[in-house]
């Protein structure tokens, strides 16, 4: 009976170290060193504040109206108004000549500086066709362009008016232009042939050099 008694009680007691060891082990404790892994990871950084503050971005300037950007419309070319010609010769010698050149039309192998020299040598005569024009009451202001042909030798065989574009009509000017022209002499046009000239001589003349 009495060994049945400590038979309990040893088994009593086995029981309870057991369940007590249970208990030990569900509950860790405090002092239960850290994992390995964990104890060598780094901690992470605190976020450092910035310095300074952000920006706002500026709000983008509005795009200009086209209709302060866009060019000026242009005049079409049946719009725009024929250009005005200068009926009076220009004052400076090389506008002058360049005006000439401009209305001058030359079909051969005569240099049309060298026409303009021969024809300036009979302005003396000309201003005598105009001054003349003037003493009689008459009021000539325009261009006269003849049509000449000059020969192979230089000399004028044949000149007259050209009516279509000439605004001077007084005859006797347009006759006594023409008499100056055909006594004229040129210098050989190069390689020989004949040339062809339409020539403007403008009223009133400019004043000489000098003068």
């Amino acid at each position: 009976m009495v060994r049945a008694g400590k038979i309990l009680f040893i088994i009593g007691v086995v029981v309870l170290a057991s369940w007590a060891a249970k208990s030990l082990l569900s509950s860790p404790s405090s002092d239960s060193p850290v994992p390995e892994e964990v104890a060598k990871s780094p901690a992470a950084a605190p976020v450092k504040a910035l310095d300074s503050p952000v920006h706002e971005k500026s709000p983008e300037a509005p795009a200009s109206s086209p209709a302060l950007t866009a060019p000026p419309p242009q005049l079409s070319s049946e719009s725009q108004p024929p250009p005005q010609e200068n009926s009076v010769a220009p004052q400076n010698t090389d506008t002058r000549r360049e005006h000439i050149k401009a209305q001058m039309v030359v079909m051969g192998s005569l240099d049309g500086d060298v026409i303009i020299d021969f024809m300036d040598r009979r302005q003396p005569q000309l201003s005598h066709c105009y001054e003349r024009a003037i003493g009689e009451g008459q009021s000539i202001s325009g261009r006269i362009i003849v049509r000449l042909m000059i020969s192979p030798l230089g000399r004028v065989v044949e000149a007259a008016v050209d009516t279509k574009f000439s605004t001077i009509e007084n005859p006797r000017m347009r006759e006594c232009v023409l008499g100056i022209v055909k006594r004229m002499i040129f210098p050989e046009p190069l390689g020989g042939g004949s040339v062809e000239v339409d020539y403007p001589f403008t009223f009133p003349l400019p004043a000489k050099e000098g003068t």
